[in-house]
């Protein structure tokens, strides 16, 4: 396997989980992590908020909606693998989803989280193909999420910082306790 952007975080995430355990990853996108937790013998539901996303997967059952629109069962999921999807999420909204996450995933579930170090937030536009495409980046401290992870029972068993995209990432490795 090539060296992954989310290597260490996809390598400390598998080893709490077994073949046939069920995963919820909240970013489709290319479906790369999909396809890999597939080859491990995981079952794969995935968001895929894209209009122009994928119906359908060979290693995933997609779920074309935002995920708190989403009404999947409690306690359902041994891990909800969530990277860079909550750049934009309001700082109000984030412990929302990190609750109802909580709430899907099993006892002992595993959460990985990959959030933006930093103060405040900013408004960035991206040129692309189709147009220019506005988007909010909200940055967070370790110190944040931490309150945010213990508050749901559901404490950090790792964490570590990375530099990519000339941004500076924080990775979280949480487990539910009860």
């Amino acid at each position: 396997m090539n060296k992954l952007r989310f290597q260490r975080g996809f390598d400390g995430f598998v080893k709490h989980l077994q073949s046939g355990d069920k995963v919820l990853d909240f970013n489709y996108s290319s479906g790369l992590y999909a396809k890999l937790f597939f080859e491990k013998g995981l079952e794969v539901i995935a968001f895929d908020k894209n209009p122009l996303g994928h119906d359908k997967s060979p290693y995933a059952e997609i779920l074309n909606k935002d995920p708190m629109e989403a009404v999947l069962p409690f306690r359902s999921f041994n891990g909800v693998w969530i990277t860079d999807s909550l750049t934009g999420l309001s700082k109000d909204t984030l412990p929302l989803v990190i609750s109802q996450c909580v709430d899907w995933l099993t006892v002992t579930g595993s959460l990985y989280l990959c959030m933006l170090e930093g103060d405040g937030e900013k408004v960035v536009q991206q040129q692309l193909p189709t147009g220019i495409k506005t988007k909010r980046i909200v940055y967070y401290q370790p110190e944040e999420i931490d309150q945010i992870l213990n508050y749901f029972d559901c404490p950090a068993v790792e964490a570590w910082y990375e530099n990519n995209l000339d941004r500076r990432w924080i990775h979280i490795l949480a487990q539910r306790k009860r």
